[in-house]
């Protein structure tokens, strides 16, 4: 029995939805970890659950990818009050695939915000010297999650109990 508080997939892909910041983990081929902050865009609400990245060809990130297709991802919250107390996270492992620099559909989740607008315009602007590809991440089937959505006075039992915050969310 899992020790875990499971919440439902919506508020997950809510909150997913309103980030555009995350951090990619990879592993390289001799089995080294590498992590990056990425900026991301998220899939049409009637497309399964995927993220996307834009990134140079000759990255660590691509070049990892290349070699193993498993990857993690973390997407940190900002706490608005009771700073001292640990961020809410989402946090998943996925499978991560490389797309074309033309690929509609990860140019479609990045013309949402305009954060994401100017990464990819940076990017188009550099193609030719320095190309580009996009990284579509697939979670697996489980999410976890700490101390997302919960109400003030169940945020200041987290300091007796960290537990509380643990979540999951499953996608069907």
């Amino acid at each position: 029995m899992s020790s875990r508080n499971e919440i439902p997939l919506e508020l997950i892909d809510k909150y997913i939805r309103k980030a555009f910041f995350g951090i990619l983990g990879t592993v390289s081929p001799k089995n080294r970890p590498h992590v990056a902050g990425v900026a991301h865009g998220v899939s049409e609400k009637d497309q399964p659950l995927a993220l996307y990245v834009v990134t140079r060809e000759n990255t660590a990130k691509v070049r990892n990818i290349r070699h193993d297709n498993h990857v993690s991802f973390l997407i940190p919250f900002t706490r608005r009050i009771l700073r001292f107390l640990p961020p809410p996270v989402i946090h998943f492992q996925g499978t991560a695939e490389l797309l074309p620099f033309s690929s509609s559909e990860a140019r479609t989740a990045f013309r949402r915000r305009l954060a994401l607008r100017t990464a990819l315009a940076q990017a188009e602007t550099n193609h030719q010297t320095d190309p580009s590809v996009f990284i579509k991440i697939r979670p697996d089937r489980k999410i976890f999650s700490f101390a997302l959505g919960l109400k003030p006075w169940d945020l200041l039992k987290l300091r007796k109990n960290a537990r509380i915050g643990q979540q999951v969310s499953y996608i069907p």
